[in-house]
């Protein structure tokens, strides 16, 4: 009997503890400060890989070619994001997620 309740209770701890994940904006500084470093790098590694000569050309700055240029960029920014969600599965990124899908990042 002992052994059974034992293992109840070590089967409700599990699935308590393995079900939840910790939130992102919960972890030390450091580790934020980290993650958004290489996030960031990422966005800007994968923005730098755009082929920009299209929008160079004032002619050429249509409306058509910007919203081309968004999806692209919205793209680089959903690709850090899993890539983030990959390597770090034990962690809700729903906060810095939002936060990165409301950025402007036509600056960098």
């Amino acid at each position: 009997m002992k052994k059974i309740i034992s293992i109840l209770f070590i089967s409700v701890f599990l699935l308590f503890s393995c079900g939840s994940k910790t939130k992102f904006q919960d972890l030390p500084i450091e580790k934020q400060e980290t993650i958004v470093k290489e996030v960031y790098e990422k966005i800007q590694n994968g923005i730098s890989s755009i082929d920009m000569s299209s929008y160079t050309n004032q002619a050429n700055l249509t409306e058509d070619n910007l919203k081309k240029l968004s999806e692209q960029m919205d793209k680089v920014v959903d690709s850090a994001i899993e890539d983030l969600k990959k390597s770090n599965k034990d962690i809700d990124f729903s906060v810095l997620e939002e936060r990165l899908k409301n950025e402007d990042f036509k600056s960098m």
